[in-house]
This record gives structure tokens, sequence and C-alpha cells, in this order.
């Protein structure tokens, strides 16, 4: 998965946009294996203003969570 691409994801909410912004391997919480997506938050419109990454912004996936949109 490219970064900064346009994704859905389990509790997606209709007028917004959900960008991936970082991949790790692993997380704390979840024993499952990656890899783990960052997936942020944004206005609809407002996803391709995106950068970098803001944590406070989104929260992290498993790749199984989340489905590209084409």
């Amino acid at each position: 998965m490219k970064m900064f691409e346009q994704v859905r994801v389990l509790d997606s909410r209709k007028g917004n946009d959900y960008i991936v912004t970082a991949e790790i391997n692993q997380v704390a919480y979840d024993d499952r294996k990656g890899p783990y997506y960052f997936v942020q938050k944004a206005e609809s419109g407002k996803g391709r203003k995106i950068k970098k990454a803001d944590f406070k912004k989104g929260k992290f996936y498993h790749y199984s969570e989340v489905m590209v949109l084409s």
C-alpha cells in the first residue's frame, strides 16, 4: 500500500477522507502479525493536503481492516 493513499476502514464515516500516513510491523496492543497502517482522518476533499503523519488525528489499523479505494 502506498503512503498518502485514500482508504476505507471499519469505522469510516460519510463525509470524511481516510489517508494512510505511516506503516509499522507491530503494535503493543495487538498480537497479530503486521503490517499496521496509521490511518488519518481528514474532512472530505482535504485528504490531498496531508503531507505528514499527525498522530493525534488517527490510529493504527491491521492491514486486514484497511480497504484501498480504486
